[in-house]
């Protein structure tokens, strides 16, 4: 077996080439870093840092923060290093202004982390003032927790060669959040400070400069303390200066400060003490490797059953009172990157509470693969989980079709991808299991699948897996008919397999509980009129804490050009390359597939021209719509556009967007409003735009929005040429309330035709039970009817109920004849999903396929039910859809 190979993968859709279709065998991943160095970067909140740039220099070693924080720098130098921390396109709140700064550390070698997270200041979140370059005319001081910085008249101010005017901000961190740089102090018997920084690092001071900090170490009277300033250019600390304590505030002996960076007192104390403990895991596994931190720069790492013992440490303060000893714990890089703060009181030698459980998993690094007939699929956006963790991750394959994702939970990983091209429907599943080792591959090869091939022989092979990433679900349940006392029931196995009974025509059920963060979900889906072999049931889990406040991302700086001027508003959307089916998929309520990501300025919010915005990497698109504004809704008059832009190792982007197409072309949908709901007014009616450009490729010009002109029974929409493009995409919506019930239509256009014949909405469902706001006769049998219609190709209707504590969702798919579902009949291991005593939401969503569509035929809702996972919601070309919503409650 390959080095790089350390897992077991199976390939579980057991399809064969489509004749004289070539070869599926795609290319290769590349070989692994032998030597790689993980960093973790936070903000003083302990949120994770992403799209911070590392480098040591000298080197070509380089990383970038990923959502959680960490960064992988491969073939990095080992010894005395300078590592080099560019924060100038990071964030972790997005309203931050982050400070980078270099360190000077002894790199280890092999696969290793840093000694503890570095800790980035927040120039935003600290007292600021703009200071003129040069002597100042009168006295400036700043104030921020408990630190004070003092520049008398006539100190100079500057900073290199620069003139004008420079912003100064002052804020604090705690000991323990001092960069991994050890102070050259006397072990355990030297008590340090809080710290403050003082910002920009390369600002300088003149005589007059003096800081004052709160007595955190309880100095006496007669105490004598020392003042240490780390230098965030050349990241080491040197001795500053003699300090002491005036009107009880600790205080530099003289009034120079060199200028920026980070400073801190130090004074020796009269004991010391050791605390020693062990790490374990959220599965109560020891966790190597574990960082124990303390104040000072002290750390340990933990042993491989987890154990540590970390000091001597100060045991009192300067004053010889027990003091509370702070310990950050941090996860390693095989755990996720989670950390947990402790204080102990300082009382001898200490033993940790026997354990310390960071809330964290083991994991590592999966790396997916996607080419089809021996050629990579580049650009393709795409979701993946693992079965221990429900965290959703949004890829984007690069250029050679890879995509990695950090920070996967060891279980079982597992990747779907489908797609129609033509009449031909092309599909891969992929389950690997991930426990040993740090580096997981996935090679994910789409081949031509029939969706019949196999018939039906009173079986379903139901596959249950999550439901927006396609990991499989193991122990979920699967109940092959309505029965409570059923004997049509089983388990999935580890793959998230089960082989059950279903007689053609009855309905399919596979139920799965999750619990997170103090909140249970039973989530449910059924499958009625079942004639498959082969089925997906796609479960929503409970999502974990997310790991940061955004994903992956870089920065996109530029300004919108060609504006018509003041007085219109402004709109940006954000997207991962698109196909015309990704296109047609988010309409339709599908998920973006990108992860979340900061609008740091904003014109929807400013008003403004300029943009700072988050784009997923490595490919990116984004368009910008200006127009009108009218009682909050925006009517376009113009567009622009980039597609299909690099982002990578941690740049920012610069670049500005023309907003250089006109809507000045009219598409003209005829007879669309003669299924108008009676209760929805055309005035609500919003249109989203969309461009084909051909070879499988697409953009989105605007969300949905107003300017939709009414002719009689004839809709006028707004768009721009063509051009090259060869067809408009379109989305026609309207929604509204009446009476506690939401009502809502959709159309989908695709054409290069100016001028289409007669169309009309789907009509909306009519309910006849349960009734609005009404509570149902019992909770373990809700009956739900409607008036069918013959335009109908499918039914998704679906029950949901959610507090604060738990969320129960059942959702099923129904063929286009059903007026009727009996949400029951379930086994005692499933009767938690419908509780009593609870207001639900039910929603029916009746969708009409386009017609000469792949799935426009006899077999049509035969062929949708087997792949409701691997086949996104745009492929199964719905041309229509219509909602209807409201509560009721259970007794």
């Amino acid at each position: 077996m390959s080095p790089r190979i350390l897992f077991a993968l199976t390939l579980l859709s057991v399809t064969a080439c489509k004749y004289g279709a070539g070869s599926e065998i795609g290319p290769a991943l590349g070989e692994l870093p032998q030597r790689e160095l993980s960093v973790q970067v936070r903000d003083p909140d302990g949120k994770a840092v992403v799209a911070a740039r590392l480098t040591v220099k000298g080197s070509s070693a380089l990383g970038v923060t990923e959502g959680s924080g960490r960064a992988f720098l491969a073939s990095a130098p080992m010894g005395s290093q300078v590592l080099a921390v560019d924060a100038s396109q990071a964030c972790a709140d997005g309203s931050d202004r982050l400070a980078g700064f270099a360190l000077r550390l002894n790199l280890p070698g092999g696969r290793a982390s840093l000694a503890a997270p570095i800790v980035l200041p927040d120039f935003a979140a600290g007292a600021r003032q703009t200071l003129a370059i040069g002597s100042l005319a009168s006295g400036v001081t700043l104030s921020q927790g408990g630190a004070t910085l003092s520049l008398g008249a006539g100190t100079s101010v500057s900073r290199g060669s620069a003139s004008g005017k420079v912003e100064i901000s002052l804020s604090t961190v705690d000991d323990f959040e001092l960069p991994p740089v050890p102070l050259p102090l006397d072990a355990g018997t030297t008590l340090v400070s809080r710290g403050a920084w003082i910002l920009p690092l390369d600002v300088a001071f003149g005589p007059g400069a003096r800081l004052e900090l709160a007595n955190d170490l309880a100095l006496p009277a007669s105490g004598t303390a020392q003042l240490w300033r780390f230098d965030g250019v050349s990241g080491v600390w040197s001795l500053l200066a003699s300090a002491s304590l005036v009107s009880s505030r600790l205080r530099i002996d003289v009034d120079q400060l060199p200028g920026g960076g980070l400073y801190v007192f130090s004074t020796k104390v009269a004991s010391s003490t050791t605390v020693s403990g062990q790490v374990v895991d959220s599965d109560d596994k020891p966790v190597p490797g574990a960082i124990v931190a303390s104040s000072g720069g002290r750390f340990v790492r933990a042993g491989q059953d987890g154990s540590f013992s970390l000091g001597p440490l100060p045991a009192v303060d300067a004053a010889g009172s027990a003091r509370s000893l702070p310990l950050r714990i941090s996860a390693p890089p095989t755990h996720e990157p989670r950390l947990l703060d402790r204080s102990l009181p300082a009382t001898g030698p200490l033993t940790a509470s026997a354990k310390s459980q960071l809330a964290s998993r083991r994991c590592g690094q999966l790396r997916v693969l996607l080419a089809q007939r021996g050629r990579a699929l580049p650009g393709r956006s795409v979701a993946v989980a693992s079965s221990n963790q429900a965290r959703i991750r949004y890829l984007i394959t690069d250029s050679s079709g890879t995509a990695v994702a950090r920070d996967m939970s060891y279980g079982l990983t597992g990747f779907r991808w489908g797609y129609m091209d033509g009449k031909d429907f092309y599909s891969a599943v992929t389950v690997g299991r991930f426990d040993s080792g740090f580096y997981h591959d996935q090679n994910v090869l789409p081949l031509w699948y029939d969706p019949l091939r196999f018939g039906y022989s009173g079986f379903v092979r139901a596959f249950v897996v999550q439901a927006e990433s396609g990991a499989p679900i193991e122990a979920a349940y699967v109940q092959g008919q309505m029965r409570s006392d059923t004997g049509r029931f089983a388990p999935t196995d580890s793959s998230g397999f089960v082989s059950v009974e279903v007689s053609e025509g009855e309905c399919a059920t596979a139920y799965y509980r999750s619990a997170q963060q103090g909140r249970t979900y039973h989530s449910a889906y059924s499958v009625d009129g079942y004639s498959q072999n082969l089925a997906e049931f796609p479960l929503e889990l409970a999502p974990p804490a997310a790991l940061g406040s955004y994903g992956k991302h870089a920065r996109f700086r530029g300004t919108l050009r060609g504006s018509a001027g003041s007085g219109l508003a402004r709109r940006m959307l954000v997207r991962a390359p698109l196909r015309p089916n990704d296109w047609r998929r988010i309409q339709l309520g599908g998920p973006l597939r990108l992860p979340k990501l900061p609008r740091v300025l904003d014109p929807e919010l400013t008003g403004q021209l300029d943009y700072d915005l988050g784009v997923p990497v490595p490919l990116y698109s984004v368009s910008a719509v200006e127009g009108s504004l009218s009682a909050a809704v925006l009517s376009p008059e113009r567009v622009g556009y980039v597609r299909e832009l690099a982002s990578a190792n941690g740049s920012g982007i610069a670049r500005d967007i023309a907003l250089d197409l006109p809507l000045d072309h009219s598409l003209r949908l005829r007879s669309m409003l003669q299924n108008l709901d009676p209760s929805l007014s055309s005035a609500e009616l919003r249109f989203a735009l969309g461009l084909d450009l051909g070879d499988d490729r697409a953009i989105a010009l605007h969300g949905a929005h107003g300017g939709v002109q009414v002719s009689a029974s004839d809709l006028l929409l707004k768009v721009p040429a063509l051009g090259s493009a060869r067809a408009w995409l379109g989305a026609l919506s309207v929604k509204g309330v009446s009476a506690g019930v939401t009502r809502s239509q959709h159309y989908l256009v695709d054409t290069n035709k100016a001028d289409l014949p007669t169309r009309s909405f789907l009509p909306v469902p009519v309910l006849t039970a349960p009734a609005p706001g009404s509570t149902v006769a019992s909770a373990e049998k809700i009956v739900v009817t409607w008036t069918p219609h013959q335009d109908v190709s499918f039914y998704e209707l679906e029950i949901r109920s959610e507090n604060s504590s738990s969320v129960h969702s059942w959702r099923v798919l129904l063929p286009g004849d059903r007026s009727s579902f009996t949400f029951g009949g379930l086994r005692q291991e499933m009767k938690e999903l419908l509780a009593p005593a609870r207001t639900w939401t039910l929603t029916l969503r009746a969708k009409a396929l386009a017609p000469n569509s792949v799935f426009d035929r006899q077999d049509g809702y035969r062929r949708i039910q087997g792949w409701l996972q691997s086949l996104g919601v745009g492929e199964r070309y719905v041309e229509r859809m219509s909602t209807i919503s409201f509560s009721f409650a259970t007794p």
